[in-house]
């Protein structure tokens, strides 16, 4: 067991350094708090299938990525519906936090930064089919590109460049690197002109 814990232990370091969040981070996203995910980062104890796959939903990955493909024991079909059910409403959640965050970084953009004129951008939808993982680097994305959208770096930009940020970029962007999405935006932007000459 304590190699298993350690595997895991060390996966899921790597794996919340690759996303850049924290332990805090991610009890948010699960709705616990810290104390309750330390005893699996610090490798004292192994989570369970149900918090495996809590976990797992959090970050958007499998649960084989934070296992290192050991499979977790066989579920029977109840404990199967009640993971998805759970993995549904952690998504639900994650929605309205992130709705809720908006609206709070909003109110406390710098005045200094606030935009003053309103532009318009047209953002893309969702492409279907994603995998959990890049759809989770979506929701991530976008979010930053509305809060972005509020300051004065803003500026209208292709849809097809808001896409590709929302599929490609590697935030997480908070209020002290919002001006790191402007560069980005138009690297995007003049690479693609090179293409279309």
């Amino acid at each position: 067991m304590t190699i298993k814990k350690n595997i895991f232990r060390t996966n899921l370091e790597g794996i919340l350094l690759d996303k850049g969040i924290t332990q805090a981070d991610l009890a948010r996203l699960m709705n616990v708090t810290s104390q309750h995910i330390w005893p699996w980062a610090s490798g004292k104890s192994y989570p369970n299938t149900k918090n495996l796959a809590k976990i797992a939903s959090a970050l958007g990955i499998s649960v084989e990525k934070l296992t290192n493909g050991n499979k977790p024991e066989e579920l029977s079909p109840s404990t199967e519906n009640l993971i998805r059910k759970l993995v549904d409403e952690q998504f639900a959640f994650k929605e309205r936090e992130w709705e809720i965050r908006e609206r709070e970084l909003a109110m406390h953009l710098s005045p200094s930064r606030q935009r003053t004129e309103k532009i318009n951008l047209e953002f893309p939808s969702k492409p279907e089919g994603l995998t959990a993982e890049k759809s989770f680097l979506w929701n991530m994305n976008e979010l930053a590109l509305h809060r972005w959208e509020k300051t004065d770096w803003a500026f209208n930009i292709p849809t097809w460049a808001l896409e590709k940020f929302c599929l490609e970029a590697k935030g997480p962007y908070e209020d002290g690197k919002l001006q790191e999405v402007t560069g980005i935006l138009k690297d995007f932007i003049k690479a693609g002109e090179r293409q279309k000459a």
